[in-house]
């Protein structure tokens, strides 16, 4: 799971980093001669940074509570409400779990 999450934010950060190299060069001669194919790599990057930052922010969720998308679905689907307590020590175990150090 720390994998997949630590990619998450890494291709957060190059979608990122795609689009303020777009912005930046909005001006150049080379954005104006190839309008169409750049505005559309820039709204394709921009709606791919807002499904990141909605799919990060749900998997950090489940990260922090220490639950699986399957368990959360499982419990939401038989009761309705998710009773999750968050206790400082709880998240702190569930992080050092995920991204903990092994000997």
């Amino acid at each position: 799971y720390r994998y997949f999450l630590l990619f998450l934010v890494y291709l957060l950060i190059g979608c990122s980093w795609n689009v303020l190299t777009l912005v930046s060069i909005w001006d150049h001669y080379i954005y104006i001669e190839y309008h169409k194919d750049l505005s559309y790599l820039l709204i394709l990057n921009s709606t791919l940074i807002l499904v990141l930052v909605s799919f990060i922010m749900w998997n950090w969720y489940l990260a922090l509570s220490g639950t699986t998308t399957l368990e959360f679905w499982k419990w939401y689907g038989s009761y309705g409400v998710i009773p999750f307590d968050y206790s400082f020590d709880l998240i702190r175990d569930n992080l050092f779990m995920i991204f903990g150090t092994q000997k």
